[in-house]
């Protein structure tokens, strides 16, 4: 039985929005030159959810899907959508975050930015922040 089965979409849900699904990204990675991505960022964002085996399902899943997208930086580039965004995500609380990023995955909806992966409709913020647990 998969990883998958055991998983409920409401419970994925309320893995990927509540409960201390984010922390904050450290200052220090704006430290490092344009385009470089920090490995601790990296093993950070790859340690978010509280189910992460089942991100890293949902991560590897998606990248199969999207080899082109199976690189830190691409990911991280795609997350961000801009250098003043990732700055932002950077600075803030982990609360702010959330909300930030919950506003991603919102707007992804709104726009149709999704990708159905085993009969789930994710936004492409879910699915990538997953590609990114699934890599490091």
């Amino acid at each position: 039985m998969s990883a998958m089965a055991n998983l409920s979409r409401r419970n994925m849900l309320r893995q990927l929005t509540c409960g201390g699904l984010m922390m904050a990204l450290p200052a220090s990675a704006l430290a490092r030159p344009a385009g470089d991505v920090s490995p601790p960022l990296a093993s950070r964002l790859g340690r978010l959810f509280s189910n992460g085996e089942s991100a890293r399902v949902i991560g590897q899943r998606y990248l199969d899907l999207a080899p082109g997208e199976a690189n830190l930086e691409r990911l991280m580039a795609l997350i961000c959508h801009s250098v003043e965004n990732y700055a932002r995500l950077a600075h803030t609380d982990t609360e702010q975050l959330r909300a930030m990023l919950l506003g991603q995955q919102r707007a992804d909806f709104a726009r149709g930015r999704t990708i159905m992966i085993d009969g789930w409709i994710l936004s492409e913020t879910e699915v990538r922040l997953c590609a990114v647990a699934a890599i490091v």
